[in-house]
């Protein structure tokens, strides 16, 4: 990710066959492979760019990169379970469960053909629907606020040029 975020920044000014990254911060330990058209004024450019190059961000945006596909693994396990096209139906099934919830009067017209088709009663259908809802809710919540989590502790050590403690950060989620 890093290696990447450089190679971008430096082509960007200077015709290259790649960069290398030897040692994440040690920026001693770096390289860059020009190709043969690159002129003095472009490799000084590049130089300068390498010189620059903030690696607590790029740091900071491979450890986002892994928070957010830890978060997308630990989500998968709250749903995997159900075919996608079902998952299509959870709003609406939601929002007819909750209303109804309010108000025992509103219509739950999908809700009911859904009743009907599975062959059980429309309140039982409604009443796990309901229970559903509060436990996806609830473990939702306790995932997003730890990735949430994660995402701040990335920030306050990115702000301070700790490459270090983003490195330190190891996202677990836990799904209840």
């Amino acid at each position: 990710m890093i290696a990447q975020k450089l190679h971008e920044a430096v082509q960007a000014v200077c015709p290259i066959a790649g960069v290398s990254i030897g040692s994440g911060e040690d920026k001693a330990t770096w390289r860059i492979d020009y190709l043969d058209e690159a002129t003095p004024a472009q490799r000084a450019a590049a130089e300068g760019v390498m010189d620059s190059f903030d690696v607590s961000m790029a740091v900071a945006a491979a450890k986002i990169a892994q928070i957010n596909a830890a978060f997308e693994a630990a989500s998968e396990q709250l749903v995997g379970a159900y075919p996608p096209s079902e998952r299509l139906s959870w709003p609406t099934q939601e929002k007819e469960a909750l209303d109804w919830r309010s108000n025992s009067a509103s219509a739950t017209p999908y809700i009911d053909a859904l009743a009907r088709a599975r062959g059980i009663d429309r309140i039982d259908y409604v009443n796990r629907t309901l229970a559903k809802v509060d436990a996806f809710r609830a473990a939702s919540a306790k995932l997003i606020g730890a990735r949430q989590r994660y995402e701040d502790q990335v920030n306050a050590a990115q702000q301070l040029g700790n490459g270090a403690a983003i490195h330190a950060i190891a996202p677990v989620f836990v799904v209840t």
